[in-house]
């Protein structure tokens, strides 16, 4: 696939459906908008998510005066956040931006959002200078996986940005990985799921991703495994017996006593013992070590 050509694609259908509904989206815009008290029923909430719609195709034609209009009035998050989503888009949103943050930083979660929307808005030539910027924010803090994720994470799911030609954005994800790598594990490894579908590039693109595991300072590649543990060891095959009877044996008589080892007139029975189970090996496998595609 071609990221761009599809991000044109995408934007220009949304160019031209905000031309065709230009009468009719202000309309619905208002009759979807809800006085009441906010309740988090299915009857507000579609409300607010086809008012939304709308505001984003309006947005497109106004220049985002309607959005700035509803971040200034939104008593929610939904209101808030789709406002400032449009006004993002359409190349505003500064004091909008500033006032958000200084009314939330207090709060993680909601500041992840605030990290994640400017870079999911962004275009696709400034989603990685936007993804860049941000981790240089004083709040960014690598170590924290919901906030790693919501810089690093969103600059991966913005297609276009991410899977630029310059390959830009696997150098900078590659970077962020490698140094998270010996503080989380897991979560670097989670993230390495974003090369995985380098195959289907183009053949330049597929060179930037192969390329892009090593740092430009030195050190470690980064691993798919992301020093993955070794497995625990592989236990024996537990004895199919109850009460130290061999697998098939018929079940023993309650007012049996007999012990572990069943003794005969001909034989005394003892079950073998389990031979110690071997532990496997550290499995880290390096990303793009596959031979490439003929």
């Amino acid at each position: 696939p071609d990221p761009e050509a599809i991000w044109g694609a995408v934007e220009g259908l949304k160019e031209a459906l905000a031309l065709h509904l230009a009468d009719l989206a202000p309309a619905l815009y208002d009759a979807m908008r809800v006085t009441g008290p906010y309740i988090p029923d299915a009857e507000q909430s579609g409300k607010r998510a086809l008012g939304n719609a709308m505001l984003g195709l309006i947005a497109r034609r106004d220049g985002g005066e309607l959005a700035a209009r509803q971040y200034a009035e939104a008593d929610n998050m939904t209101l808030t956040l789709a406002a400032l989503a449009c006004l993002l888009r359409a190349g505003k949103g500064g004091p909008e931006l500033a006032a958000f943050h200084e009314r939330w930083q207090d709060d993680r979660l909601v500041m992840d959002k605030w990290f994640g929307l400017q870079i999911m808005e962004a275009t696709p030539e400034a989603a990685v200078e936007t993804a860049r910027r941000l981790t240089g924010h004083p709040a960014f803090d690598m170590k924290n996986p919901n906030r790693f994720r919501a810089v690093l994470g969103a600059l991966a799911g913005h297609h276009a940005g991410f899977h630029r030609a310059d390959g830009a954005g696997y150098a900078l994800l590659a970077d962020w990985l490698i140094r998270l790598d010996p503080a989380n594990p897991p979560t670097a490894a989670r993230m390495t799921t974003a090369f995985q579908t380098w195959r289907r590039y183009d053949p330049g693109r597929q060179a930037d991703a192969r390329a892009a595991p090593a740092p430009a300072g030195g050190g470690p590649p980064a691993t798919a495994g992301s020093r993955r543990r070794s497995p625990p060891p592989a236990r024996a095959p537990r004895s199919r017996c109850w009460a130290g009877r061999p697998t098939g044996s018929r079940a023993r008589s309650p007012r049996s006593t007999t012990p572990a080892t069943r003794s005969s007139s001909t034989a005394t029975a003892t079950w073998p013992v389990p031979t110690p189970a071997t532990t496997w090996p550290t499995r880290t496998r390096l990303l793009f070590t596959s031979p490439s595609p003929p």
